[in-house]
């Protein structure tokens, strides 16, 4: 499964930092060498320390979990990404559209927001990269209190758990490109 969706990944992870650096260069030309967060600025002092980059070989070389932290801090998830068609029960049938929350011990349903959704999706696509590309095993599932078969790819939004089964992590990838661009999976043919 790996070698299926390693082209998908790589795709995603650089229509990631390019839009993100598009993002920030509006506030910025040189925004990384700038950026003041400090787990970010030890990364790109040490990356400077080897040789003198330029802004756009500095964001080829931090990492997809640094730029989705940097999309994160920056509150740029829905301009960078449009949730509105991905559909989590696609990718799991017991996942949710939605998350309870209480006040004043009274229960409310809300819908996840595009903010949400997108987080959500890119904390699915941070773990299924770091687990293909360490060749973990992308098929294991695992079995709920209820005798359930479960996916083991997933993350927790308003204590609500969203996960991508093994057979729907193509899926899952080819609609996150389509919230980018539609005809993106195109080339992927």
């Amino acid at each position: 499964m790996i070698a299926s969706i390693t082209t998908k990944i790589a795709i995603l992870e650089l229509v990631l930092r390019n839009l993100l650096d598009k993002h920030m260069k509006e506030k910025d030309l040189e925004w990384l060498r700038n950026y003041n967060e400090e787990n970010i600025k030890q990364k790109i002092i040490k990356l400077q320390n080897k040789e003198i980059l330029d802004n756009n070989q500095l964001i080829s070389r931090i990492s997809l979990g640094d730029v989705i932290f940097i999309i994160k801090l920056e509150h740029l998830e829905a301009k960078i990404i449009n949730s509105s068609n991905i559909n989590f029960k696609k990718y799991y049938a017991h996942n949710k559209e939605y998350y309870f929350h209480y006040v004043n011990n009274k229960k409310y349903k809300n819908s996840f927001s595009n903010i949400e959704k997108a987080n959500t999706v890119l904390n699915l696509l941070l773990t299924i990269r770091n687990r293909s590309f360490h060749w973990e095993n992308l098929y294991k599932t695992k079995i709920t209190n209820q005798k359930a078969l479960a996916p083991r790819i997933t993350t927790k939004s308003h204590n609500t758990f969203i996960g991508v089964m093994p057979n729907k992590i193509n899926a899952f990838l080819s609609d996150l490109i389509e919230s980018f661009e539609k005809d993106l999976n195109s080339y992927l043919k």
